[in-house]
């Protein structure tokens, strides 16, 4: 991570962010990757798993749908919440991805759709993801590439912010294979990457309208900014025969047994 970061200042914003107004259009549009990720990790029936950033619980329930007994964690007490009103019962903790309240080797499996990413040090995030897993078990991570739809769109709202070194989501090339694959290497005996997409849900993505988080925290950020243009702009790159296509990069990594 940039030395010129404010970790701190980040945290503050992500955790701002998500309370700023509805998840549900963001959790909705993203549900497909989520659906992706849950199936590659393979996830059983007893397994005891961890879902960091855990937004509002649906990578918990796809888990919990499998049979799987899964704890939620989110740097946003608002997000645990809604998880819980959405897997009632499950045990949720408002927690840093990067300083966990979790023992060592706690987990069967440790997944994270989008969330453990945007945290402020990834180095440190990384070694936190493979110590609460079990030896043997797996950490598997989606991430945004630089070069799709929403790393671009992140990209240009980024530049546009006053303030881009405390804004929430950060580049920090979770995307990128070989960045990621780095970064779990100490910590696993095998990690695959694969770049996966699907189709980008407008209507899903704008179903709280105006009360919809992001677009209240950035309406606030970027009073005065037009970023509409370059939003459709970048949309026109990515424009598949079916509609708009988010691809994202899909991270598994085994831990290793030694």
């Amino acid at each position: 991570m940039d030395g010129t970061v404010d970790a701190g200042g980040v945290l503050r914003a992500n955790r701002v962010l998500y309370e700023a107004g509805e998840y549900h259009g963001v959790s909705a549009a993203l549900l497909p990757a989520a659906t992706q990720l849950v199936a590659a990790a393979e996830v059983q029936p007893g397994q005891r798993v961890l879902d960091v950033g855990a937004g509002d619980g649906s990578v918990a329930a796809l888990c919990r749908d499998r049979g799987a007994d899964v704890v939620a964690c989110d740097l946003s007490p608002v997000q645990m919440v809604r998880a819980v009103a959405r897997c009632p019962g499950m045990p949720a903790v408002a927690g840093d991805a990067g300083r966990m309240p979790f023992a060592d080797a706690s987990f069967d499996a440790v997944l994270s759709s989008f969330g453990a990413v945007i945290a402020p040090d990834p180095e440190t995030t990384a070694a936190e993801l493979f110590r609460v897993c079990r030896p043997g078990g797996l950490v598997v991570l989606t991430a945004w590439p630089p070069d799709s739809f929403m790393g671009e769109l992140n990209a240009a709202v980024r530049a546009a912010a006053p303030d881009p070194a405390a804004f929430p989501d950060q580049e920090l090339d979770w995307g990128v294979p070989e960045t990621a694959s780095a970064r779990c290497a100490p910590y696993a005996d095998e990690v695959t990457t694969e770049r996966r997409s699907f189709v980008w849900d407008p209507a899903a993505r704008s179903a709280a309208g105006a009360a919809d988080c992001a677009a209240r925290y950035l309406g606030s950020l970027l009073a005065g900014v037009d970023i509409g243009a370059e939003r459709t702009r970048i949309a026109v790159r990515h424009q598949g025969p079916d509609g708009l296509v988010a691809e994202f990069l899909l991270v598994t990594a085994r831990k290793s047994r030694s």
